[in-house]
């Protein structure tokens, strides 16, 4: 059971450990997502990649698609694109 007070001050009752500090929440954030400024330059690479990819003539959402199967590398996503819309 989790129960998260936020910061309040009030403890945090994680698998049976009392947590009174919301500092241990922020580093659990920190660790669980990118800082903000490396998630805007993802999107705007993966943005460009798409683009890339439909002025090839594949659709947005093949393209998106094919680019989260091959983990954002075009040149995998082009390959799939080509064995899987073709």
């Amino acid at each position: 059971m989790v129960q998260l007070a936020g910061t309040t001050g009030l403890p945090h009752q994680i698998r049976g450990r009392r947590y009174h500090h919301s500092k241990w929440l922020l580093t659990l954030a920190m660790k669980c997502s990118p800082p903000l400024h490396l998630q805007v330059a993802r999107a705007a690479v993966f943005d460009a990649d798409v683009s890339q990819l439909t002025g090839m003539g594949f659709s947005r959402k093949h393209a998106t698609e094919a680019l989260e199967e091959c983990g954002d590398d075009i040149a995998m996503a082009v390959e799939w694109l080509f064995a899987h819309c073709s």
